[in-house]
């Protein structure tokens, strides 16, 4: 009886153990994280699209002080 609770229990572990290796996933960054999330998880079309409006609207970015100066990158 002893045994067969332990190779139950034991059979309860690998299969933690296996669903855990299946979902763990690691990144090196939080970018990488969110977009791995946001391919996952896409946002309602709604909020979507008012956060590209938002995008659309920030300012562009000028050049920089060195550009100015004519240096490049």
């Amino acid at each position: 009886m002893e045994s067969n609770f332990r190779q139950n229990e034991g059979e309860k572990q690998e299969s933690l153990t296996s669903s855990e290796a299946k979902t763990s996933v690691e990144f090196a960054t939080a970018e990488e994280a969110i977009r791995a999330d946001v391919a996952q998880n896409p946002p309602p079309p709604e909020i979507a699209e008012r956060l590209n409006e938002s995008i659309a609207a920030e300012p562009k970015r000028g050049s920089s002080f060195w550009q100015k100066l004519g240096f490049k990158k």
